[in-house]
């Protein structure tokens, strides 16, 4: 082959052979106008290269496909070989590479629009970044080998937003941490935005310990060169880096500062991306009552902006939203938005978080095998891209699937890869949650006492991360063996801690299943009347949640129901039912939780404060001011100025000190 090769390339013209071996430095092909600007020069204008190329094309060097829109050329590889040798030869190859690198710098930063800080592509754009990705690659290798620290790090952040268009976050964190082995002294805010993105690709596949130093990092520079914007940035992605790593209460001064600096600048996407970012804290923590504000600002600056990406985060957000408190049909329409959206550049973190969520939203809604779908396709999508949260949110959903079916092997191997996934990346909820899934396995399994020290674990991670949903679920748990076991004070006690924490977040599907314990408890200890109120307001409550069923249907369906209408009687019965039906969400509540009539007067006293009021309560006692309050507890002080509101009214005091004096000598005071 060599001699044929030999004798073929004499055979060229002096321009064919110049463009033969300049075009060794092409991988996985190349256009026309891609061979005029890496070829021309050097003896060889750029008018002879489209006839070269033809001629090359008819002698069979170089292969010719004109299927697609565009002509594309490729050399076969052992001719690529041969070309790259005489290229090397001819003492053209540092040349010719520099330019072909600076050819793939130019390319990525036309389709990120000239801004090598861009965020997101259009589909367009990733595609034609994917069709010259073996380019890319060459020149990035070529550059990084090199040691051209300014073309090789501008390449390596032109090309971040096409991994993150792809989901290669592992793939781009290795490309970044090559770029950081570069002395990075003459390209400061090279070296910033580098950080930065190598941070956040650390922070999708869950590597925590690493993101933080990295947004640390970062973080020092920003502040160094002065510069608000990646100020902003370092702040708010440190923060959710160290949410996991060190807490919330280490992680929400820095979210908070992050997105000040951003509203300081007046720059809307930005501030969008760091309200987006904070929105995820809440989220993680189970309050969608905290999220919902932040993501209706981040999505009306999003939207303003024309930052897609950024508006898609906000519809999956709002739409879990939605869905944590029980609203179907808003979470249906507005995860729709976000599956659309998100499906347009690519199917990464955000893309897979959105199917999990229409799984989740299918299973409430009874849908199994839409449910298992949405997760089998998320999990998917999510381990190609190295996705934890995802990754684990749908392993423990697919759990609960199974366990539902009674499929208990299948549960438990979810639960415990869920489990093994989420202990790596350090999504303490995710924990919670899969604990509390393995503790409701060892229970059906007739293991009490393992199920009671995984309930456990489940309640000290949720209350440690300050997830009031998950800390309710383990409650309810804990709260059933615990009466199972004689101690039904302690046991009551639990199960209102659990509604309140419940109504507390809208979670309405949860309030139903805590009301409905409620009302079995109250025909057990011989109050009919209460339990039928109970179950009237359930009822109602379903109904508004689209999940009802007819008084009716329910009354000759449920054995408790037809025993409680036999007890009371039929008029009885209905009277009661009615009164149930009537009440507020607020009121069941209320009604469950003192054990009041349906409409109950106005309560005071330490015992009338719900858990939130309490724990307010309990650290303005401890004379905490009302910021110091808002970061413990991870509120707004304006919330904490509402609560307080609340507390002095039902005890009818005007003052914080009249907090301290009456804690002091109440018999019922609060306890956090």
């Amino acid at each position: 082959m060599r001699e044929s090769l030999d004798s073929s390339y004499q055979l060229l013209l002096p321009a064919e052979q110049m463009l033969f071996r300049r075009l060794a430095v092409f991988e996985g092909g190349w256009g026309i106008e891609a061979a005029e600007q890496v070829c021309d020069g050097g003896g060889l204008e750029d008018y002879e290269i489209l006839d070269s190329l033809g001629a090359l094309v008819a002698k069979s060097v170089v292969v010719a496909d004109t299927a697609g829109r565009e002509a594309r050329y490729r050399l076969l590889e052992p001719i690529r070989w041969y070309a790259e040798e005489k290229l090397a030869e001819a003492g053209e190859l540092p040349r010719t590479a520099s330019r072909h690198a600076s050819w793939c710098l130019d390319l990525a930063l036309e389709m990120t629009s000239g801004d090598a800080n861009a965020d997101h592509l259009t589909p367009e754009a990733a595609e034609a970044l994917e069709k010259e990705y073996p380019n890319l690659t060459a020149g990035l290798t070529w550059a990084l080998s090199e040691r051209r620290t300014k073309l090789a790090v501008s390449l390596v952040s032109a090309l971040v937003p096409f991994w993150h268009a792809r989901g290669s976050y592992q793939e781009g964190r290795r490309w970044c941490d090559l770029a950081l082995e570069l002395d990075l002294s003459s390209v400061p805010e090279l070296h910033v935005r580098i950080l930065f993105d190598v941070g956040t690709f650390a922070t999708l596949t869950g590597d925590w310990v690493g993101a933080t130093a990295y947004f640390r990092e970062s973080l020092g520079l920003g502040r160094r060169r002065q510069d608000p914007k990646m100020i902003a940035w370092s702040l708010s992605l440190l923060g959710f880096a160290s949410s996991f790593g060190e807490g919330p209460r280490v992680a929400l001064p820095l979210l908070e500062e992050g997105v000040a600096v951003a509203r300081q600048e007046g720059e809307g996407v930005n501030l969008a991306r760091m309200l987006a970012v904070v929105a995820s804290i809440h989220r993680l923590r189970g309050d969608p009552v905290a999220a919902r504000p932040v993501l209706e600002e981040c999505l009306d600056l999003a939207r303003a902006a024309g930052d897609a990406q950024t508006v898609a985060a906000a519809l999956a957000g709002l739409g879990w939203v939605a869905l944590a408190q029980s609203d179907y049909y808003t979470a249906e329409d507005l995860l729709g938005q976000a599956l659309v959206l998100s499906d347009g550049w690519g199917q990464g973190n955000d893309h897979a978080l959105t199917l999990n969520f229409l799984g989740e939203l299918a299973a409430a809604r009874g849908e199994v095998d839409e449910a298992r779908e949405h997760f089998d396709i998320g999990l998917k999508v999510a381990q190609a891209a190295g996705a934890p949260l995802p990754s684990a949110s749908c392993l423990e959903n697919l759990g609960r699937l199974a366990l539902a079916e009674g499929n208990l092997e299948r549960a438990e191997r979810c639960f415990v890869d869920a489990l093994a996934v989420a202990e790596r990346a350090g999504l303490w909820s995710l924990r919670a949650r899969c604990l509390q899934g393995l503790g409701e396995l060892s229970l059906i399994k007739g293991e009490p006492g393992l199920a009671r020290h995984r309930f456990r674990r489940a309640l000290s991670l949720a209350r440690d991360v300050g997830d009031r949903r998950a800390t309710a679920d383990a409650l309810s748990a804990l709260a059933a063996l615990t009466q199972a076991r004689g101690d039904q004070k302690r046991a009551v006690s639990m199960h209102v801690e659990a509604l309140s924490l419940r109504h507390e977040v809208g979670d309405r599907a949860g309030v139903a299943r805590s009301l409905e314990t409620f009302a079995h408890h109250a025909r057990a200890h011989g109050q009919p009347d209460v339990a039928v109120r109970l179950l009237g307001a359930v009822n109602a409550l379903r109904q508004d949640l689209g999940a009802d069923r007819a008084r009716g249907e329910g009354r000759e369906a449920t054995a408790a129901e037809a025993g409680l209408e036999a007890e009371l009687g039929a008029e009885a019965f209905a009277a009661a039912w009615e009164e149930g039906a009537a009440l507020t969400a607020d009121e069941a509540v209320t009604y469950a939780s003192r054990g009041r009539g349906p409409r109950p007067s106005a309560i005071t006293g330490w015992e009338s404060l719900t858990g939130a009021e309490r724990e307010v309560a309990e650290l303005v006692r401890q004379g905490l001011t009302n910021p110091e309050v808002a970061a413990r507890l991870f509120m707004s002080p304006r919330t904490v100025q509402g609560h307080l509101k609340k507390i002095f009214a039902k005890l009818h005091i005007s003052s914080r000190r009249q907090i301290r004096e009456q804690a002091a000598v109440a018999e019922d005071p609060p306890k956090v």
